[in-house]
């Protein structure tokens, strides 16, 4: 683990006058906090989760015991991201990165194909928006909608796989690169919050009436990458209604495109 958070952190946050910009406030057994820029955060545990795995992998993969319980694979780590304020208590910072990764684990236990081993996923959770103390509250009061049906609309998308979350950064960077103006981004990701009919036709809207061919075509290309079709910005299942939209563009704020 130590030598996955430390490559990781050589390969994701560049050094500033010979010093890496973070922190690392515990790292010891299975244990690791860090305390890093926004923009470095989720490319810092996507590296960290991969290169765990991998370290692993050739590790204990030599063992024929090991080897045929994980089935060739490594060991997994998943992880919470908590992002906040430089003046955000630490403490909070802290207590919210524990629940998201209580919720990144649960979400690996379940997609787990066997009693040993489960994928590493990461869950994020912005602080800084919202009043409550608890992840659990902010979401269940501001990020959760029930339709007249009763139906109940997630407006985020999280625990995410590592390659989920690779993929969410991806495509936050292809939006960033764009030419979408940072108003109409901001609409795109208010959308979800109109409830499901008028947030498919406000989604559509700002396709529609994007500027150019091309914004148009990155906006669907973004859209279908992420599972949100035909039913956009809606990803949907037997048992649930979600969407990655409002997570993809809070990481487009501070992504470096």
């Amino acid at each position: 683990l130590q030598e996955a958070c430390h490559e990781a952190l050589w390969t994701c946050c560049h050094p500033v006058k010979e010093k890496i910009p973070a922190d690392i406030l515990l790292l010891g057994g299975d244990d690791i906090i860090v305390y890093l820029a926004a923009d470095t955060a989720i490319p810092f545990a996507i590296e960290l989760a991969k290169r765990f795995e991998s370290k692993t992998k050739d590790r204990i993969g030599r063992d024929p015991f090991f080897a045929n319980l994980l089935q060739g694979r490594g060991l997994t780590i998943s992880l919470g991201i908590a992002y906040g304020r430089s003046h955000t208590p630490i403490a909070i910072l802290v207590d919210q990165a524990e629940e998201l990764l209580k919720s990144a684990k649960q979400k690996g236990t379940a997609m787990a194909p066997s009693e040993f081993y489960a994928p590493a996923c990461i869950d994020f959770h912005l602080a800084s928006r919202y009043n409550q103390l608890h992840v659990k509250d902010s979401r269940s009061q501001h990020l959760v909608l029930k339709t007249a049906n009763g139906t109940l609309l997630n407006l985020y998308g999280g625990p995410y796989t590592v390659e989920e979350a690779e993929n969410l950064q991806s495509q936050a960077v292809r939006l960033r690169k764009s030419d979408l103006p940072r108003s109409w981004l901001h609409r795109f990701g208010e959308a979800p919050f109109q409830g499901y009919w008028l947030g498919n036709i406000e989604t559509l809207i700002v396709w529609g009436r994007a500027r150019t061919d091309e914004d148009r075509k990155v906006l669907y290309e973004v859209l279908d990458a992420l599972g949100c079709l035909p039913h956009p910005p809606w990803r949907e299942t037997e048992s649930t209604v979600d969407t990655p939209i409002v997570d993809l563009v809070s990481l487009t704020e501070w992504t470096n495109g």
